[in-house]
């Protein structure tokens, strides 16, 4: 790979709409003007976008994509520059607007050459980013779909609160059983999403032998090992348990500067929101199953540490040992004093 990334002559930027492209071309030769062209985003928009960069004399192989994270709307195009055997990475749009610096004003074709210039000054940090793979893929939309059902599930639930307060004043029975009904609906879905996510799991090898060993860890369940798999691309994004508790927001860091900043050592707030959550459910059902973690949760907080802090401390321990158990390639196995 060190010797791909010597022959990159052109770094180009993309930004990704639902139905536009805009992708602007940077060479360390002419740095300050870059070539800005729109495609449409389809199959039809990349090929053109091969035929403009071969007449605008930029050899393909030599490119490098680099364009930022936008769900669905990226997804083709990546599938595309795979086929193709194209270097391509994909970057958080926060992470390359703090690595850029301040910026003012904003439109597509700024944001393309913002990305382009990015790729370019940190070029030596590249790494490819890889397609994960269709269970991967089809196992995250039923997530997503299984996610929207328990939202609107939880959202009936509060109706049914207001209804009930509502009752002593006026007859509410008919709007209360239609809510009753669409919740009954509503949790025979959830069930059903379920059933295709432990299916579409047994089909896939590699992926059904890692939710086995993360099965494995007291209070990690089939959403959260599920979650996990399509996150980390089958735990294959992360070289470490430390990167993957960051990426996740149960990492703790120092704030300590010079004599005067004495801050706590706390999580930082930028992190993958729902990976956090389970995280946070995941830890309260060790604490109730695993002795193991009972004990060190009563002992920390009869230390006189804080709930939270030992419920992030939980966090950490189950990153640790799901990374653990997949990497090790062996079921978790339980202390003997638990």
């Amino acid at each position: 790979m060190e010797t791909k990334k010597q022959t990159i002559n052109w770094f180009l930027g993309i930004d990704i709409s639902s139905t536009t492209l805009d992708v602007s071309i940077l060479t360390p030769s002419n740095e300050k003007e870059l070539i800005h062209q729109r495609f449409s985003n389809d199959v039809t928009g990349f090929k053109e976008i091969l035929s403009w960069l071969k007449s605008s004399g930029v050899k393909v192989k030599q490119s490098w994509f680099c364009m930022e994270h936008t769900g669905i709307y990226g997804l083709e195009l990546c599938c595309f520059l795979s086929k193709k055997k194209l270097s391509y990475t994909m970057y958080s749009p926060l992470h390359i607007k703090r690595m850029m610096g301040i910026v003012r004003g904003k439109n597509d074709k700024a944001d393309s050459r913002m990305i382009a210039q990015f790729a370019y000054l940190y070029r030596d940090r590249l790494k490819p980013s890889e397609m994960p793979s269709k269970t991967l893929i089809s196992l995250r939309i039923l997530i997503n779909h299984r996610q929207s059902l328990v939202k609107r599930k939880s959202e009936l639930k509060r109706e049914i609160h207001k209804m009930n307060r509502m009752e002593p004043i006026v007859n509410v029975n008919f709007v209360t059983r239609c809510i009753k009904r669409e919740m009954e609906w509503l949790e025979a879905e959830i069930e059903k999403a379920e059933q295709e996510m432990n299916e579409l799991i047994n089909q896939d090898e590699l992926v059904k032998t890692n939710f086995d060993l993360l099965n494995s860890v007291p209070g990690i369940g089939l959403v959260v090992a599920s979650s996990f798999l399509v996150q980390t691309r089958n735990f294959e994004s992360f070289e470490n348990g430390r990167q993957l508790a960051c990426y996740a927001g149960a990492a703790p860091f120092e704030y300590q500067s010079g004599s005067s900043i004495r801050g706590k050592t706390k999580i930082h707030p930028i992190a993958n929101r729902q990976l956090k959550t389970l995280l946070t459910n995941s830890a309260y059902a060790a604490l109730r199953y695993d002795p193991e973690i009972k004990k060190y949760y009563e002992r920390k907080t009869a230390e006189g540490k804080a709930p939270m802090s030992v419920i992030n401390a939980i966090r950490c321990k189950q990153i640790y040992r799901m990374f653990s158990v997949v990497k090790r390639g062996t079921p978790f196995v339980k202390s003997s004093e638990g």
